[in-house]
């Protein structure tokens, strides 16, 4: 039990993150175009490279229809439904096997969801004793950390 609260935890906070960075970059666009394009400058001199980024070696694509091997391990005791919209976003449900809770995450086009595994060797063949060595990063199209 205490296991899936930590994952709670942490995708609360992926959330909570995701949500503050689409909520600030719709309010800046829509007020004043120039001003949203002067703060998205400013922020991509300040984002981190994904593919440098110490988490990336540990880090699996989940947001492809097809997932590799290695994703998949990584999934052990989570549950993940992709669905594509319209509009050319993918709509990504993420929820901890067993339990009801469960977190969506927008992606817009060109937008990429990693699941962060450290150690495959807490988890069993479809389940995942540690929750506190996993995690899920969004990175951009432009291949920066979100």
């Amino acid at each position: 039990m205490q296991k899936i609260i930590i994952a709670l935890v942490i995708f609360a906070a992926f959330v909570a993150v995701l949500s503050a960075f689409y909520l600030s970059g719709a309010a800046a666009g829509s007020a004043n175009p120039g001003h949203a394009a002067q703060q998205q400058q400013q922020a991509a001199s300040n984002k981190t490279a994904f593919a440098t980024s110490q988490i990336a070696p540990y880090s699996y694509l989940v947001s492809n229809s097809t997932l590799s091997p290695q994703a998949r391990a990584a999934l052990a005791g989570y549950t993940l439904t992709r669905k594509p919209l319209q509009n050319g976003t993918v709509e990504m449900t993420i929820s901890v096997t067993g339990s009801s809770a469960n977190q969506t995450v927008m992606l817009p086009p060109g937008y990429r969801l990693y699941v962060v595994e450290t150690s495959f060797g807490d988890d069993g063949y479809s389940y995942e004793s540690s929750y506190s060595d996993d995690g899920f990063v969004l990175v951009d199209q432009n291949g920066y950390l979100v």
